[in-house]
C-alpha cells in the first residue's frame, strides 16, 4: 500500500475497518511517524451484494515496522480533517519476526468537533440522487441484509422526487433489531453540550405497500429514531403529529442534548427499527440531523431588549404588569440544577433547562387574572420548534390554547389575547416535540381580579391513607416470553414475574380512575438501568415522567412524586433488550373510587422453564432529577 520500510524490516499488518460506502471515495487515511507522512488507499472488503449490510466494512491499512505511527483522515476535496463516520483499528496476526509494529505505538486521531462539518450529520437525507455511482443506496443501509433490502419508491413527500423504502425480503420474518434502516454517522461529531435536532419524514405501509397507522397509544414505539452508541441508545426522534398528511406521511422530530458527563463513542448509528409491530414496513425521506455546540455557562445569547408594556387605550383601562415575576412554577424534569424559576426571577441571563423528554413548564400566578399578553424566551440550549402555550383556570382546566410553530425566529415569541384578555391562573407550556425544554424568561402581562392571598401555612401532611392501587388493576407489555404475562407484576407475589422478548418494550397498569400518585415502587426480576417511568391521564396524555439511569441497577427501587394526578403508570426501556418485572406497586389515593370488579383468580404460573440467568446490566450514569415546586392542589 506504498508504506515505506527498510529491507528485511519485520512487517505486521495494520487495518482500519471504515464504513462500506460510496462516500469513503474522498476520504484518505495518512500514515505518519512524525517525520514522514505517507497514504493510505481504500479497499472494499465486502462484495456489493453485502454492501447494505451495516456491518459490513470497507477498509484502509498498510504493514507497518516498529515504531511510533499516527494515523488520521484527511478530505481530498478540501483537505481539512476528516472522519469516515467510523474507525476501527485491527490488528493482523504477529509475524514471525522481532520489531513490529503492536498496539501500544499505534494511534487513531479523531478530529474534534468542527461547526461547519457537523452541521449536517446525515447524507443523502434527500434521496432524489441515487442510487450512487457504485449502484447502491448511499449512505443508507439495514442491519442484516439477508433479512431486509433497501428499494428506492416514487413519489417522495411532497408528492415528487424518490423516497427510500427498508422491506422484509419474501419468506423472512421482521423481529427485534434485525429489521431496520441505519446510517452510520461522523463519530467525531459527538462531544459534550451539542444539542442534535432531529427531523424526517416516515410513511408506515404494510406488506402489500398500502398505507398503515400507528396506534394512538404507541407513539414511542412505531417509527421511530435511534441514536446508538454501541452499547446504548437513545430516542432522537419520533412521530409528533397526531396523524399522517393525506398522502400518508407522518412528521418525525425530537432532540438529543449531551452534557459533561457524555461518554464519547467509538461510533454511532442512526436507526429506526421496530420492536412491537411485525408485519409493517416503513418509507423515509427529507432526514436530517443537525449538531449545534453550545456554553453550558452563558445565558441566552441576543436576547432582544424588553420593552415595556404599552398603554392599552380601551377596555380594560388598566396598564398590564409581569404578574409571573417571583411565582411559583414548576417543570417536568429538571437537568443541571436549571430549576424552573429561573424563567420568572426578571434575569435573562439565566434559564431553565430539562431532561429529554415530553417536557413541560408552568407558573401559578395565585390568583384568576385578565391576561392580555404572554412573552416568551426561550434559551438557546434548546430552542423548540413547536411549543404549546395553555392558559388554565385555578383547577387546572384549559382555557385557551395557543400554538408556537414555524417561525424564523425561535428565541422569542409573543402572544396577545386582546384589550380584553382572558381570565386564568395557570400558564403552561408543553413543548409538542420530543426533547428538551429551556426558558430564559416567561412574561405574564395583565391585572389580577383580586390580589393573590398569601401561601397558607401547611400544619400537617394530607391525613388521607396510602394504598397500593395497582393490585390486580389491568396490565399491558409489549411483548410476552414463556407466558410470563404483564399481571404477573401487580399480584402480590414478588416470587412470580413478567417477562418480555428482546426489544424496547413496555410495560403499563391502568388503575381505571384518576388518583393522586405519591409513590411508585418497582421490583425486578433482573436489574434493567435505563428506564422511563410515566404517569399518564386517562387519555394517555404524560404527566410527569422519571429517568431511572444508575449504574449497578438495585433489583428494588422507588420513585416519589409530588402528588401527581393520573391514572397510567408506563414503564418503558431505553435500550434493546428484555423486560422482566417482579412487582409494580402504585402508592395514593383515588379522587373518585372504581368501581369495584368481580374477583378473579391469581396467575397461574406457567410450568414453562424459564433461562436461569436474566439480561446482563448495562453501566449507564446519573441520578433521578427532583421537581423544584410541590403542586398545592388540595386532597
Amino acid at each position: 500500500w506504498g508504506v515505506w520500510y527498510c529491507p528485511n524490516a519485520c512487517l505486521r499488518m495494520i487495518l482500519v475497518m471504515v464504513s462500506n460506502t460510496y462516500s469513503m471515495r474522498n476520504i484518505t487515511m495518512i500514515i505518519s511517524d512524525g517525520k514522514v507522512e505517507e497514504e493510505a488507499t481504500f479497499a472494499r472488503l465486502s462484495p456489493v451484494r453485502n454492501s447494505h449490510n451495516a456491518r459490513s466494512r470497507g477498509a484502509y491499512g498498510a504493514p507497518l515496522p516498529a515504531g511510533n505511527f499516527q494515523l488520521s483522515f484527511v478530505d481530498k476535496l478540501s483537505g481539512q480533517p476528516a472522519w469516515p463516520k467510523l474507525a476501527e483499528l485491527k490488528f493482523q496476526k504477529p509475524p514471525d519476526c522481532a520489531g513490529y509494529a503492536d498496539e501500544t505505538h499505534v494511534t487513531l486521531v479523531k478530529p474534534s468537533f468542527d461547526a461547519d462539518r457537523c452541521a449536517q450529520l446525515v447524507e443523502d437525507g434527500s434521496v432524489d440522487h441515487l442510487p450512487d455511482p457504485w449502484g447502491e443506496m448511499g449512505q443508507w443501509q439495514t442491519e442484516w441484509n439477508y433479512v431486509m433490502k433497501l428499494k428506492l419508491v416514487e413519489p417522495g413527500y411532497g408528492g415528487s422526487g424518490k423516497a427510500i423504502k427498508a422491506l422484509r425480503k419474501e419468506g423472512e420474518w421482521c423481529t427485534n433489531g434485525f429489521c431496520t434502516l441505519a446510517q452510520w454517522l461522523d463519530a467525531s461529531c459527538f462531544a459534550p453540550w451539542v444539542r442534535y435536532e432531529f427531523s424526517a419524514r416516515v410513511r408506515v405501509v404494510d406488506l402489500e405497500g398500502n398505507d398503515s397507522w400507528c396506534e394512538d397509544d404507541d407513539d414511542n414505539y412505531c417509527a421511530v429514531a435511534w441514536l446508538d452508541f454501541r452499547y446504548h441508545a437513545h430516542m432522537v426522534g419520533r412521530i409528533t403529529e397526531d396523524g399522517p398528511d393525506q398522502d400518508g406521511w407522518y412528521r418525525m422530530s425530537g432532540q438529543y442534548v449531551t452534557d459533561d458527563t457524555f461518554e464519547i463513542p467509538d461510533k454511532v448509528n442512526l436507526k429506526w427499527d421496530y420492536s412491537k409491530f411485525q408485519n409493517i414496513e416503513y418509507i423515509v425521506d427529507e432526514v436530517s440531523l443537525t449538531a449545534t455546540k453550545f456554553d453550558p455557562t452563558a445565558g441566552p445569547s441576543s436576547v432582544p431588549s424588553r420593552s415595556s408594556p404599552p398603554s392599552i387605550s380601551h377596555h380594560p383601562t388598566f396598564v398590564a404588569e409581569n404578574l409571573a415575576i417571583g411565582k411559583p412554577t414548576s417543570q417536568s424534569s429538571t437537568n443541571n440544577g436549571r430549576e424552573s424559576g429561573y424563567a420568572v426571577d426578571g434575569n435573562d441571563k439565566t434559564f431553565t433547562f430539562t431532561k429529554n423528554g415530553q417536557n413541560w413548564w408552568q407558573v401559578d400566578l395565585e390568583t384568576l387574572s385578565i391576561i392580555t399578553k404572554i412573552k416568551i424566551y426561550q434559551a438557546k440550549e434548546s430552542y423548540n420548534k413547536k411549543l404549546l402555550i395553555d392558559i388554565r383556570d385555578s383547577n387546572g382546566n384549559s382555557i385557551e390554547e395557543r400554538t408556537w410553530g414555524g417561525d424564523d425566529t425561535l428565541e422569542r415569541k409573543e402572544f396577545n389575547y386582546g384589550p380584553q384578555g382572558v381570565v386564568g391562573q395557570i400558564v403552561f407550556i408543553k413543548n409538542v416535540e420530543f426533547g428538551y425544554l429551556s426558558l430564559s424568561e416567561v412574561e405574564v402581562y395583565g391585572k389580577y381580579t383580586a390580589p393573590p392571598s398569601p401561601a397558607p401555612t401547611l400544619s400537617a401532611p394530607p391525613t388521607y391513607l396510602v394504598r397500593n392501587l395497582s393490585y390486580r388493576k389491568p396490565t399491558w407489555q409489549s411483548s410476552t416470553l414463556n407466558d410470563r404475562s404483564s399481571d404477573f407484576a401487580v399480584d402480590g407475589n414478588k416470587d412470580t414475574y413478567t417477562y418480555t422478548k428482546r426489544g424496547y418494550n413496555a410495560w403499563e397498569v391502568d388503575l381505571k380512575s384518576p388518583a393522586i400518585i405519591t409513590k411508585v415502587k418497582i421490583t425486578q426480576r433482573w436489574p434493567e438501568d435505563k428506564l422511563w417511568i410515566d404517569i399518564k391521564d386517562s387519555n394517555d396524555k404524560i404527566v410527569e415522567r422519571k429517568d431511572w439511569d444508575v449504574e449497578g441497577a438495585p433489583n428494588e427501587f422507588e420513585f416519589d412524586f409530588d402528588e401527581v394526578v393520573g391514572q397510567k403508570v408506563r414503564i418503558s426501556e431505553r435500550i434493546n433488550w428484555y423486560l422482566s418485572l417482579s412487582e409494580v406497586e402504585v402508592h395514593g389515593k383515588y379522587l373518585v373510587e372504581p368501581p369495584t370488579p368481580s374477583p378473579t383468580a391469581a396467575p397461574t404460573v406457567p410450568s414453562t422453564p424459564v433461562p436461569s440467568t436474566g439480561p446482563s446490566l448495562v453501566p449507564s450514569i446519573s441520578s433521578v432529577p427532583s421537581l423544584s415546586y410541590r403542586p398545592t392542589f388540595a386532597v
